[in-house]
């Protein structure tokens, strides 16, 4: 038991000097950005900040028109350009809206998990 504990500690002891020392390579399309999380987080942290930021990036989001306080963007992913999505954003309500129900579904998601 008390090796198993050196080992955890030791492990924790690498990675602290790790992040503190040792700059994290970038690899996003947001270097600024990857490198505040870099700086700020463990690597740990950092590595699932970094899967954020390339599923965000992988999105190109185009505005497509404005009516009253409402905003229609016309989204596609670069793997996939034939596939589009409309999504409309309402300032007044706060809420976004997809066709596919997107953001319905996560909203349903995080309800259950409260």
């Amino acid at each position: 038991m008390e090796s198993s504990l050196q080992h955890y500690r030791h492990n924790e002891r690498v990675q602290e000097f790790k992040s503190k020392y040792i700059k994290p390579m970038l690899v996003t399309a947001l270097p600024k950005l990857e490198s505040f999380f870099g700086e700020t987080f463990t690597r740990i942290i950092h590595r699932e900040v970094r899967k954020e930021i390339e599923g965000a990036c992988a999105m190109n989001v185009e505005c497509v028109r404005q009516v009253q306080g409402k905003i229609f963007f016309k989204c596609n992913s670069f793997g996939e350009p034939d596939v589009e999505h409309v999504v409309e954003f309402d300032r007044g309500e706060g809420m976004l809206k997809c066709e596919c129900m997107w953001f319905k579904h996560r909203e349903v998601d995080e309800e259950r998990q409260e």
